[in-house]
């Protein structure tokens, strides 16, 4: 299963490619992704805790394909302390809505 996603990014129009590499049942999510100069890959796992808790995990890995790629990742590199937590902010607000969207449905 693939996506291609046309969107805007510092008013340039920009397309993404996305395919899914691997599903583990509920447990994992993997995407490998190409967007012009870069490449990357983004991992998703879901850790059971307890009944009713479960832990959501994240990561990206980005990878430059040509000299303004390397630009960008590097300037992401300086930020990645606000890139860290709007990054951890909207996996939390994914999961919330998730959460929601599974009590509501159990009903």
């Amino acid at each position: 299963m693939a996506w291609e996603i046309d969107f805007k990014f510092r008013g340039r129009a920009r397309k993404l490619r996305c395919l899914v590499t691997e599903v583990q049942g509920p447990e994992r999510l993997c995407l490998s992704n190409e967007s012009g100069g870069q490449t990357g890959d983004v991992a998703i796992s879901v850790l059971t805790l307890a009944p009713q808790r479960s832990r959501v995990l994240g990561s990206v890995e980005m990878k430059p394909k040509n000299l303004s790629a390397r630009l960008l990742l590097q300037s992401m590199r300086f930020a990645k302390g606000s890139l860290d937590r709007k990054f951890k902010s909207r996996l939390h607000d994914w999961a919330m809505q998730m959460s929601q969207s599974v009590s509501l449905n159990s009903r």
